[in-house]
């Protein structure tokens, strides 16, 4: 989006993004990153609008314009209606107040990040002294003081853990390992000497009397070689207080009754040795019925254990390369038997639910597993083979990212979209159909991934038209309760399509995509109807007519023409931009559009003043007014009047004078009659002479009526009769030429209109008497030819010449 090029524009959007801020207290995507912000902004229609006025939502639409060329001006903006009320003041004063509080409530806490002081702690502590007095007496024969003692004892007992821990994560510091506990002698705790509070200021350090550690220091002689084997008894008194042991690696955690601990490992030796015999037997090398058998065996063993075979997860996986060997059988019965044993132990509830579950599916998708179970979904398997291989291929989309990732690099993405090919009308295959797009959802979820490139190698596999057409077949489907469900998911998949680059969104506008979308439109719920109105927006906002093209060829200007009579403005907006994008440049587009009935539309959000006005306006502005067929349904809704009535538009007038000066081309007479109604001209000589009118507007006006007047003798005639025009010409003319470019031009069409004027005037010596038009030119000429200005006074000497020949044939000297 981004051009390099900084202009004003960015200001506007810069102004809406302060707006945001003083109504919120925070600007736009404050929430997020800076990457991700700018992501958003790119992506986005608009920033989040706050909880404002219809004029101010206007405004800020105005400022967020995303194409900068048509972003209004500042000086339009000034004129705002949003900014002649005062409706949103107090919500921005409250703003002010809610962020005076935060900052203040921040400086309170910074003041105090810590919690309680040293002060405050010391505090607590005397408080607490006064109370326990009573239990602090002082024996001189043990020389201590007897409550203090007991009490830090206590203390030390209760508290020996936790000060244990939080010295073993300081030992990196230089911290002491273990806690100094020792008290003060009692020599110290004199009347004069240190007291309890002196104690408090040291940190709360409760001393039990101090005691001579030195016989516990090591000696650096020491060895400790001959320790030998140390064995820990679970069973010994200390062993109550052991929960788990970490190794570094992932250990089996054993949370059963001590008694029980023996036969539950006892139990899982036998487990594992079943499952080994069983594997033993899976040979192709052997007779079906011993395969089968065994096959049997373990999936019994599997549905008996569950929960357990999770814990066996090395083992097992050695045993899973027989199962490699078997899925490359012949048989079909060997097959079914082998892709339902991996399944049932892939939804073993040990297996699924815990990380040694998660290392099993990891290692058995590393030893081949995924292809050559996949390849059975093929449409030349049976149902029964095709049906579990879709099962497989659901639990690994469903189970965690790292199995996803080594499903796509099997292959994995065209298997899913040839399961939309299914026949939905069988229930089997219909299964197969839905459990597709739960993967393709979950795909999609891979977060150490871009989305685009998954978007890409999907439309590379053609998924999107037989996703359009699957979803045209469920939105028919009024038997399965589970229908709703799985629309929601295609249209959520539809949406992050139209997230992608250039490449995705072409794919999504193909006629082939867009033609199964159309008919369900205007059926689906407002939540999806939204997201995918919001999505063939994005798709026409692709700076390339192949998508546009691509969407007229599929039918989708009337369907849009429809919604414009959604009773929700939300889809009403998002039809009204979809249709100013569709229609830009084209002719062809905007005649459908108009033959589909989109002009009384665009005329009532511009009577009711809604929030797109300004884009209505400009489409309206812009119409194929040269073909016969679009003035006729013109006619119908009586635009010439329309037109004459948005010349009082800031922002419209120069568009609408110049839509009335095509239609004058193609049909002078009928045109120039109505614009010269007593209704009419008045607003048109307003628009020209009035001191209101910005100057550069003017240079733009004038130009256009100098056209009108030539092709229109009516209009020609109606403007030199009006005093108020031709005066209002002619004080321009007097104007003192300076350098400015604007004033130049304006004075320049000036006086090409008063050239026109006086050629058709028949009765030009009156005319030259009443406003002595004559001299008003020559003295334009003498200042501009002392001005340099040689087109100015090329211009200006002709208009003499032809004033005074036309004079002349009129019989004055």
């Amino acid at each position: 989006k981004m051009t390099g090029q900084l202009s004003y524009a960015c200001d506007i959007w810069s102004l809406g993004s302060t707006i945001i801020e003083l109504l919120t207290g925070q600007p736009p995507y404050f929430e997020l990153p800076m990457m991700s912000a700018c992501f958003r902004i790119v992506q986005d229609d608009h920033p989040p609008l706050p909880q404002c006025s219809e004029n101010c939502k206007a405004f800020l639409m105005s400022c967020f314009q995303k194409d900068p060329q048509r972003r209004l001006q500042a000086s339009v903006l000034m004129k705002h209606e949003w900014l002649k009320g005062q409706d949103d003041v107090k919500q921005i004063d409250n703003s002010f107040e809610q962020v005076g509080r935060r900052v203040s409530d921040g400086k309170t806490q910074k003041l105090n990040p810590q919690g309680p002081t040293t002060e405050a702690k010391v505090n607590s502590f005397k408080s607490q002294r006064s109370t326990d007095d009573s239990e602090h007496t002082y024996d001189s024969k043990k020389n201590s003081f007897n409550g203090i003692e007991k009490k830090a004892r206590t203390w030390q007992q209760n508290n020996w853990m936790d000060d244990t821990n939080t010295n073993a994560a300081n030992e990196d510091d230089g911290a002491p390992a273990f806690p100094d506990m020792s008290f003060p002698d009692v020599d110290e705790l004199d009347a004069g000497g240190i007291g309890i509070d002196q104690a408090a200021d040291d940190n709360f350090d409760m001393m039990v009397g101090e005691k001579n550690l030195e016989q516990y220091q090591e000696n650096e002689d020491d060895d400790f070689d001959d320790f030998g084997d140390v064995e820990l008894d679970l069973n010994s008194a200390g062993g109550s207080d052991f929960e788990e042991m970490d190794t570094g690696d992932q250990v089996m955690e054993l949370n059963f009754e001590e008694d029980d601990a023996p036969k539950e490992m006892d139990k899982n030796s036998a487990l594992l040795r079943s499952l080994q015999d069983a594997f033993e037997n899976l040979n192709l090398d052997n007779h079906e019925e011993t395969i089968m058998a065994s096959l049997r065996k373990l999936s019994t063993l599997v549905t008996e254990n569950r929960g357990k075979i999770g814990g066996l997860v090395n083992d097992l996986t050695l045993g899973m390369i027989s199962i490699v060997d078997m899925l490359t059988s012949k048989n079909d019965n060997i097959i079914y038997a082998v892709i339902k044993f991996v399944n049932d132990l892939l939804h073993d509830e040990g297996a699924a639910q815990n990380q040694r579950g998660t290392k099993f599916q990891q290692s058995i998708c590393t030893i081949g597993i995924i292809s050559l179970i996949v390849k059975y979904s093929s449409p030349r398997y049976p149902i029964r083979i095709r049906s579990h291989a879709c099962n497989f291929v659901r639990h690994l989309c469903y189970s965690n990212e790292y199995t996803r990732k080594m499903f796509i690099a099997c292959g994995g993405l065209p298997v899913l979209i040839r399961f939309l090919y299914e026949d939905y009308t069988n229930d089997s295959s219909r299964q197969l159909i839905l459990s597709s797009i739960d993967c393709i959802k979950n795909i999609f979820e891979i977060k150490s991934n871009p989305k685009n490139d998954f978007c890409r190698l999907f439309c590379k596999f053609g998924l999107l038209p037989r996703l359009a057409k699957v979803f045209f077949i469920l939105s028919q489907d009024t038997k399965h309760d589970d229908v709703k469900g799985y629309l929601d998911r295609i249209v959520r998949i539809f949406s992050l399509f139209s997230g992608g680059d250039k490449l995705v969104r072409e794919k999504i506008a193909e006629v082939s995509v867009v033609k199964y979308i159309l008919p369900v439109l205007p059926k689906l719920e407002f939540d999806n109807l939204f997201i995918f109105m919001k999505t063939f927006h994005r798709v026409c906002g692709v700076k390339s007519p192949t998508p546009r093209k691509l969407m007229e060829d599929a039918g989708i200007i009337p369907v849009f023409v429809q919604l414009l009579d959604h009773p929700r403005k939300e889809i009403h907006n998002q039809a009204i931009l979809c249709m100013e994008m569709l229609m830009d440049i084209s002719k062809s587009r905007k005649e459908k559009a108009i033959y589909a009935g989109i002009i009384p539309y665009l005329l009532e959000v511009i009577d009711k003043k809604m929030l797109l006005k300004q884009v209505a306006l400009r489409i309206l502005c812009d119409l194929p007014i040269s073909v016969p067929a679009v003035r006729v349904e013109l006619r119908k809704h009586r635009m010439v009047e329309f037109y004459v009535q948005t010349l009082s538009d800031t922002c419209w007038r120069t568009d609408a004078l110049n839509a009335l000066k095509l239609w004058l081309q193609a049909e002078p007479s009928r045109i120039g009659y109505q614009l010269t109604t007593s209704v009419n001209i008045p607003k048109i000589i307003q628009v020209c002479t009035s001191s209101k009118v910005y100057e550069k507007h003017v240079a733009l006006i004038l130009p256009t009526l100098n056209s009108m007047m030539r092709k229109s003798e009516i209009l020609n005639r109606a403007l030199a009769a009006s005093p108020r025009f031709v005066l209002g010409l002619i004080g321009r003319l007097d104007q003192k030429i300076q350098d400015d470019p604007t004033m130049v031009a304006i004075i320049q069409s000036s006086v090409e209109i008063m050239n026109i004027m006086c050629d058709k005037n028949k009765n030009l010596v009156k005319f030259n008497k009443k406003y002595n038009a004559f001299k008003a030119v020559q003295t334009i000429a003498e200042s501009a030819k002392a001005a340099g200005k040689k087109r100015l006074c090329a211009l200006a000497e002709n208009c003499l010449t032809s004033i005074n020949k036309k004079l002349r044939s009129q019989g004055f000297s």
